[in-house]
């Protein structure tokens, strides 16, 4: 009984395979290398903005009426003022939240904020955001390239700024999150588009491969 061969390509077929491969990895590597170098450019540009906001703002801040803030103070004249001042960053800036925090009794803890936040004077800075704050207030300012997300879907990059008394003495940090949904978008739509160049042109060297192997 004659026994059965099984299937096998031929060399020409897997050179085709082989080159059709190689052509969509590389493609594939490309547009990764693109994304990357792209999103890396934006997100700086964006963190570098963000951080000059901050920095203007912080000096739009009375930083004499800051170092008065103590916890009980919500009702004071000093919140009253820095309250309203914030209100007119938020309503000339792309910003999703803003606060001041400054250093009491050993800690560091929020100062001003929105009321909506009910977050009152003197409670305690997250964790989390200590270590960038108290760079802030050692520094001309602090900001992450990290993109966060608030529950509303809000897409924003956090920066930090120092504010300064009539001395030049640093009182506290001006803290605001930019709102950055065009960035995101704008790098969704590059994902999308160097996806498609992608396979355009794994589709199109498969199809040469196949032309030559034929020839």
């Amino acid at each position: 009984m004659e026994k059965r061969r099984g299937f096998r390509f031929s060399i020409r077929a897997k050179i085709t395979i082989g080159s059709i491969l190689l052509n969509v990895i590389t493609c594939a590597v490309m547009g990764i290398s693109i994304y990357r170098f792209v999103h890396n450019s934006y997100v700086q540009s964006a963190a570098e903005n963000t951080l000059a906001i901050s920095q203007i703002a912080a000096k739009q801040l009375n930083g004499n009426l800051l170092s008065l803030l103590e916890a009980g103070a919500d009702d004071s004249y000093a919140n009253t003022v820095m309250q309203e001042d914030m209100a007119e960053i938020v309503s000339s800036a792309n910003v999703s939240a803003i606060y001041t925090v400054g250093e009491r009794y050993g800690s560091l803890v929020y100062l001003s904020r929105p009321a909506s936040d009910n977050v009152s004077i003197g409670a305690e800075v997250e964790a989390e955001y200590r270590e960038n704050m108290t760079k802030a207030l050692n520094s001309s300012g602090n900001v992450s390239t990290d993109i966060h997300k608030t529950s509303a879907g809000v897409n924003y990059i956090t920066a930090y700024a120092p504010i300064f008394n009539k001395n030049g003495e640093t009182v506290g940090v001006l803290g605001i999150d930019y709102i950055v949904d065009e960035l995101v978008d704008s790098l969704n739509a590059i994902v999308e588009t160097t996806i498609l160049i992608g396979v355009i042109l794994s589709v199109l060297s498969a199809i040469v491969s196949i032309i030559l192997a034929g020839g």
